[in-house]
């Protein structure tokens, strides 16, 4: 869970700077707190669902790379395709995401490091 508080650092910040205001006299609300946490949580458990939902389809690999890439409201680079779908190796993954390009279903947004990729919308 901690990469999810990383990614909103800001945040958890604020909220432990609101849970702890009149700390000293004992007036403190720790509500914003375990409202942050509580939302932590419900993401945790949601991309956890997500992570055995996507990889026990049973669908071909270039599939569910595709819908990786659909799923995501941003473009996705491979390494984050590569912790999504966790039990197939770089290499598979690599071709699936060719094959996906070759066929106009996804489109791959610049190249090198920074690449990434995006669902083609018709």
């Amino acid at each position: 869970m901690s990469y999810l508080i990383l990614d909103d650092l800001e945040q958890y910040y604020s909220s432990l700077s609101q849970s702890s205001t009149n700390w000293e006299s004992g007036a403190n609300d720790y509500a914003p707190f375990a409202c942050f946490m509580l939302r932590e949580l419900t993401e945790g458990y949601r991309r956890l669902d997500y992570l055995f939902a996507i990889n026990n389809q049973s669908t071909s690999l270039k599939e569910k790379v595709y819908a990786v890439v659909a799923d995501s409201y941003r473009k996705i680079g491979k390494a984050e395709i590569e912790e999504t779908l966790y039990s197939y190796s770089r290499s598979s993954i690599e071709k699936a995401l060719g094959e996906l390009v070759k066929d106009g279903r996804i489109a791959m947004v610049h190249s090198g490091k920074y690449a990434g990729y995006v669902k083609r919308s018709d």
